[in-house]
């Protein structure tokens, strides 16, 4: 597989909102590993912990996908 890099340009409120989305998907990742890590939970009891508790406004998808990178990050 070869990867293409290709320079973009974007305004301001752009980058803003790139970099909140980011910071947001890493706070999912980072608190899907955590309960993976002390309580043991299965993936839709965290993926429902998540969207309940700490997440109510995040699009399923985008927490599905937080769910998916903190079990990798547990079962490395």
């Amino acid at each position: 597989m070869k990867t293409i890099k290709l320079p973009i340009k974007m305004n301001i409120e752009d980058s803003t909102f790139l970099n909140k989305l980011r910071s947001e998907q890493t706070s999912v990742t980072r608190s899907a590993y955590k309960l993976f890590k002390d309580k043991k939970l299965t993936q839709k009891q965290v993926r429902d912990a998540l969207k309940k508790n700490k997440y109510p406004t995040i699009d399923s998808w985008f927490i599905q996908c937080g769910v998916m990178a903190g079990k990798a990050l547990h079962t490395r």
